[in-house]
């Protein structure tokens, strides 16, 4: 059995235990859901976030095999869509918070911070192989990506806005105020599209934002959360950090200090000392966030309050969302069809 077979396996026997449930509440915190179904819930909500994000990477290694078929082999830089639990818990979603504590004495928040310089104060490049490439390069790219109306706009990247995308081929439509329908129709995109879904590219998407969008829940907002937050400013406080009002804004500052850095040395390098006690820093209040996260146990109530923002809203979903899953599984395998055999633009 494929993996994803079995997580949509998984998801449709966990149906079968929360057929019954039913919220009768939908302010944060009230609920009736025993430990069980929040579990459920929860499990539910992570596959159904797994599949979304192994398709949407297999239809982005679709683009780049159409791209390189059409003679290109240098590529945007692509989004890496999480396809392992504790990425998307964590980095994705921010369910999950703190360093590594396996490297945090050495390297501080490591990957979950961006930063201008390496410890020994040598600059990181913050241009893409594809950026440095000449204009011409761009759009012919583009042109082979999405189309020439979207080449012709001359946007670096590819985007282009609201007012052009009639123009540049866009698909656009938005789902009861929250839900997003968004896709290009032509160039490489729109061939992949076509290739995978054939006729069914937006009757998909649309039943992907009616099987729920992944993630989109304020569990922030939660007392439990509000309070264990509350908890987690003062512990920081105590290590020497004040201001803060939740977890994110730890990271948050780290990052806004190595740009503030980078600001003040526009034309030259700042001395290797600034550098190595802006790392130190870091190392310091990762550390000093990982005991207060530890200590009011904020990982897990942040866990525990996404899962009873999800139940509120799962007998609505469950139906789509086994529906969604199945067919996604249906796409994933043909998608590796594709990739194995199929020569676009023929």
């Amino acid at each position: 059995m494929s993996r994803i077979s079995s997580l949509v396996r998984g998801f449709v026997l966990a149906i079968g235990v929360a057929l019954t449930v039913s919220a009768c509440a939908t302010d944060p915190g009230e609920h009736d859901f025993s430990e069980e179904e929040l579990q459920t819930f929860q499990q539910n909500w992570l596959h159904n976030t797994m599949v979304r994000f192994e398709l949407r990477n297999v239809v982005q290694r679709l683009n780049i095999m159409c791209m390189e078929q059409a003679g290109f082999d240098i590529h945007q830089e692509a989004i890496e869509w999480p396809e392992d639990e504790d990425q998307i818990l964590g980095k994705q979603f921010g369910l999950v918070l703190g360093a590594d504590p396996e490297n945090v004495d050495e390297l501080g928040y490591g990957d979950l911070i961006d930063r201008v310089w390496d410890q020994d104060g040598v600059r990181q490049s913050i241009l893409s192989e594809y950026q440095l490439q000449t204009s011409t390069y761009h759009y012919e790219y583009q042109v082979a990506l999405r189309g020439e109306s979207v080449a012709r706009l001359n946007m670096l990247d590819g985007e282009v806005p609201a007012s052009h995308w009639e123009e540049a081929g866009v698909v656009h439509t938005v789902i009861n105020g929250v839900g997003e329908i968004y896709y290009y129709s032509e160039g490489c995109e729109g061939e992949v599209l076509e290739a995978l879904y054939g006729e069914n590219v937006y009757s998909f998407k649309q039943l992907e934002n009616e099987a729920g969008p992944a993630g989109q829940f304020d569990f922030r907002t939660h007392p439990d959360v509000v309070a264990a937050h509350e908890s987690w400013a003062e512990c920081m406080s105590d290590f020497g950090f004040p201001g803060m009002d939740n977890p994110l804004h730890a990271q948050d500052s780290i990052y806004m200090m190595w740009l503030e850095l980078d600001s003040q040395y526009t034309l030259e390098e700042p001395p290797v000392e600034k550098i190595r006690a802006s790392h130190e820093r870091e190392i310091n209040m990762a550390k000093a966030d990982l005991q207060c996260l530890e200590d009011n146990d904020i990982n897990e109530v942040q866990q525990q309050s996404h899962a009873e923002s999800v139940g509120l809203i799962h007998t609505e979903l469950e139906v789509n969302s086994s529906v969604y899953l199945e067919q996604a599984a249906e796409y994933l395998e043909r998608a590796q069809m594709l990739l194995e055999t199929h020569e676009f633009g023929s």
